[in-house]
Order: C-alpha cells, then structure tokens, then sequence
C-alpha cells in the first residue's frame, strides 16, 4: 500500500542528521512513516550483524548501501526483496555492513527478490 487519499500531510526527514536516528535493542533505526497499515525506516547494520523481521502482514527491503548475505547468496546495493505475510526476513550484514530502506505493512502474497 502507497500513500492513502486520506494521507494528505507532507513528510521530511533528514536522514543525514544524528538526531533522527534512535537505538532501539542493538538496532539503529530512523523512523520515516508509520499507520495502522505500514511503517517505514531506514536500519544502519554493522559489519556482520544479523537483521531479522517478522511481519504479520509481509516485509519490503531496499539495500541502500552495503551487502547482505542469505546463506552462500549476495544481496548487493540496489537489491529489493519483499516477503509475504506471516514470514520472517532473516539476513547477514558484509563485512562494511548495510543500509536498508524497510517497509513492513499490506504487501502481497510473494516472494521477490531483485538483484542489481
């Protein structure tokens, strides 16, 4: 779900200022949006730390920078992934860790995953 015709509010964080970030149980996070339908954020990880995300109602991650590794597989900058409901989303930061673009909320009942 995108912006509903009732969202009619303007959003802007900077994402580059340090106030905008908060740690939150080993997990550096800026918040960006959040409903009753969705969230978004962004998440820092540090080389080689674990991320992992259950939704009940599915996950969508952007690789903004960095790497992430699913056992032997390499997800690059650029990558997309999106998990379906009731899933969970379970990855290894690189070894410079990740930056991810997050979205948790009504997504369809798939599994995409685009590689750069």
């Amino acid at each position: 779900m995108q912006m509903t015709e009732h969202e009619i509010e303007s959003t802007r964080i900077n994402t580059n200022d340090p106030a905008n970030w908060k740690l939150t149980e080993h997990r550096m996070i800026c918040p960006l949006f959040q409903s009753e339908h969705e969230q978004t954020y962004l998440e820092k990880l540090k080389p080689a730390q674990i991320f992992e995300e259950k939704s009940e109602q599915g996950i969508e991650l952007f690789i903004i920078k960095g790497q992430l590794f699913c056992g032997s597989q390499i997800y690059p900058a650029g990558s997309w992934a999106r998990f379906p409901i009731n899933s969970v989303a379970k990855f290894q930061a690189g070894t410079s860790g990740a930056t991810l673009y997050v979205k948790t909320g009504h997504l369809q009942h798939a599994i995409d995953v685009w590689v750069k």
